[in-house]
């Protein structure tokens, strides 16, 4: 099969129907490089030639949704970190418009359509996506079952101390 294209789904498989206009959905991904530093360079004393690297590679996924939530994923992996930015980026087009509770659907739906299993880059690209959406689900449920409470700023008690609202049975 070549590459990129779509495995043909089973009869019923509805991984990749549209979401319902009322369920969250993924709106973008964003990736984030940070290196740190990790110290003196280690070189061999007979080559001179550098043993290991003297700073840290670190890439951070931010998956988006309509409803404002985000969730983060880590995707570092030792001196892999440009192939597995590009591999989230390629795989974006299978995330977006997508619920993102729908986590084990969404990373099996990615991982079906992979020729081969595993591996470093498709591993730890996979895991990165799924601790950004397993870290997004429990914030979406709960802005899903409590209706948005409006903000109100109440006057500190002791400057005013007869500000409406402001009570001990309250707590405010």
């Amino acid at each position: 099969m070549p590459r990129g294209a779509e495995r043909p789904r089973p009869a019923g498989d509805t991984s990749r129907e549209e979401t319902p206009p009322d369920i969250i959905k993924i709106t973008g991904i964003k990736t984030y490089k940070f290196s740190i530093p990790a110290g003196q360079p280690t070189r061999d004393p007979h080559t001179g030639h550098l043993l290991g690297s003297t700073s840290k590679a670190c890439l951070f996924l931010k998956i988006e949704t309509d409803a404002g939530i985000s969730g983060w994923g880590e995707g570092t992996g030792e001196w892999l970190v440009p192939s597995v930015e590009a591999t989230l980026h390629e795989w974006s087009s299978l995330l977006v418009g997508q619920d993102p509770q729908r986590v084990v659907a969404l990373s099996e739906d990615i991982t079906d359509r992979l020729p081969w299993k595993g591996g470093p880059v498709l591993g730890t690209a996979i895991a990165a996506i799924n601790v950004a959406l397993y870290v997004n689900r429990p914030l979406a449920v709960v802005l899903s079952v409590i209706p948005p409470v409006p903000r109100v700023r109440p006057q500190h008690p002791l400057l005013a101390p007869h500000a409406p609202g402001l009570s001990a049975e309250n707590g405010l």
